[in-house]
């Protein structure tokens, strides 16, 4: 029995050092305190159905005092301990004066989160003197698609009253926890409503919707930009003739068997059309009448060798004249 339980401790142990947890402000249960009851689980993400949201349930213990005190207006620090970083990812720095039923939140720090394991934030001015609760939430960029919370009893001090000012304040994000939202593996969660105070390796736009993240939508103008530049930057789109080459060069339009003699050499120059006594018979002449037209068949200038006699039809300059009804 001693056994198993010493084995129980030394799995809770590596599992505390395994992952991310605040040491300071010191949180309720946490090895960090004075307090008897040690939650060795503190690194342990929250339940994925949300049960032990939030705070683990924590915030109700009765016995717990204000482990820091805070000046409204002023600055404070929280301080991470542990190695599985998950790759970073996103986390808040949240108030609540109603015992964990709203957070609102005063610092939001997007992307390479908790890769430093010290953050600075700033205590609104309209935050109300008394006791609090300050959380820090993650949401990892690696692993499983899990929440991490702790939260520490604070107090504040000096506050302006201005409660509905501090109300105004963004809620945490919520996200992995049963209510609908899950964020996406290998992205950092750009929050909806970070609030005015962000830092981080991103920047606030976008959003973070139920089964996403907005790091996706961020990138994925990057990817949507790439495929609509993707015709101009390579010529695989456009290989034929007919995208690249103007019409002016294709063969049919630069080729003179085609169209240059209809454009070039009037149909009464042409051998053809002036030397019908040249024929065989008049047929032959009756047929170079009836020849087509050059843009319906080969041009005449490329029949004249078959059609004329040898040694005379060789000179366009040369003119004969011929009585064709004495032809036999």
């Amino acid at each position: 029995m001693h056994s198993l339980s010493l084995l129980y401790l030394i799995a809770a142990a590596g599992s505390a050092l395994g992952h991310i947890e605040m040491s300071e402000p010191v949180p309720f249960r946490s090895r960090f305190g004075s307090g008897g009851d040690v939650d060795y689980s503190m690194t342990s993400p929250l339940l994925a159905d949300g049960s032990n949201f939030p705070c683990k349930g924590y915030q109700h213990d009765s016995v717990s005092k204000p482990s820091a005190t805070y000046k409204a207006g002023g600055s404070g620090e929280i301080k991470l301990a542990g190695t599985a970083t998950h790759g970073g990812g996103s986390c808040q720095i949240s108030l609540s004066y109603d015992q964990g039923k709203t957070f609102k939140v005063i610092e939001s720090i997007i992307g390479g989160c908790p890769l430093p394991m010290q953050y600075s934030f700033k205590i609104p001015s309209s935050a109300p003197s008394g006791e609090a609760l300050l959380a820090w939430t993650w949401f990892n960029k690696i692993g499983n698609r899990e929440m991490y919370m702790n939260c520490a009893p604070v107090s504040i001090e000096g506050g302006s009253g201005d409660k509905a000012a501090f109300d105004k304040l963004p809620d945490i994000y919520v996200a992995n926890v049963g209510n609908g939202k899950t964020t996406i593996e290998g992205q950092d969660v750009v929050f909806p409503n970070p609030g005015d105070d962000t830092t981080g390796t991103d920047k606030p736009s976008g959003d973070a919707p139920a089964g996403s993240s907005a790091a996706g939508n961020a990138s994925a103008p990057a990817a949507a930009s790439g495929a609509a530049s993707t015709p101009d930057a390579s010529p695989a789109a456009s290989p034929t003739p007919a995208a690249n080459t103007p019409a002016a060069n294709t063969p049919a339009a630069n080729t003179p068997a085609a169209n240059s003699p209809a454009a070039n050499t009037p149909a009464a120059n042409t051998p053809a059309a002036t030397t019908p006594a040249l024929q065989i018979n008049a047929n032959a002449a009756s047929s170079a009448a009836e020849t087509p037209s050059p843009s319906e068949s080969a041009p005449a200038s490329e029949s004249t060798p078959s059609d004329a006699s040898p040694g005379i039809g060789g000179s366009d300059n040369l003119r004969i004249t011929c009585n064709c009804s004495s032809l036999p």
